[in-house]
């Protein structure tokens, strides 16, 4: 089982914590971790915005990911929502914690 982290980013509402627990009920997520009180500076329909958002950091499988990104983009109020799949080095990680997010997600 090859770990990954799902990092996404959200506006500071709700809508991010219901996707949370809806991924880690469905076992596509081992943990999914909200980090509140960001700011995102960014070009959009070639303005600059700036926007308050918080990050999402969801702990699963690679196997999941395809799952947890289209969980991710149903319940995302953006119409381009950040989503990046980052692969965990397993040789520098805890193993009892990836095995962990093994047993959660299979």
């Amino acid at each position: 089982m090859t770990a990954c982290l799902v990092y996404s980013t959200w506006p500071a509402d709700d809508v991010v914590s219901a996707c949370a627990r809806d991924l880690v009920e469905a076992r596509l997520a081992a943990c999914a971790t909200i980090i509140d009180g960001g700011r995102s500076t960014f070009r959009w329909d070639d303005q600059i915005q700036e926007e308050a958002e918080c990050v999402l950091l969801v702990k699963t499988s690679l196997n999941q990911s395809d799952n947890v990104r289209t969980a991710i983009v149903a319940a995302h109020p953006y119409d381009l929502p950040c989503i990046l799949v980052l692969p965990i080095d397993a040789a520098h990680s805890n193993p009892a914690f990836l095995a962990w997010i093994a047993k959660e997600t299979e």
